[in-house]
């Protein structure tokens, strides 16, 4: 793999590193659960949990790969197999 492909796999598998340890934290958080035995309920309401922090990182995050990896496919200087790599994992970080 040419050093250019393999710098591009980098940053963009780190940006999509970071952006799944926040899912992770956010589902970590969907699982609390407070109470006993027949009376437990959830931690968090929904509303508190669109209210996390988490969520403002993943927006900023993938915002930020979003506009380098626009910027690299305007000036052609991204690969076709790492552009389809991070078009599969930005359509994951949209289903999760």
């Amino acid at each position: 793999m040419p050093a250019s492909e393999q710098a591009e796999t980098d940053s963009i598998d780190i940006w999509f590193q970071k952006i799944f340890n926040e899912i992770r934290e956010i589902r970590a958080a969907l699982d609390l659960k407070d109470g006993f035995a027949f009376f437990k309920k959830h931690a968090f309401s929904k509303d508190e949990i669109l209210q996390f922090p988490q969520f403002k990182k993943i927006y900023a995050l993938t915002g930020q790969v979003d506009d380098v990896v626009g910027r690299w496919q305007a000036s052609g200087n991204i690969h076709d197999s790492r552009y389809r790599a991070y078009h599969e994992s930005r359509m994951r970080v949209e289903r999760e």
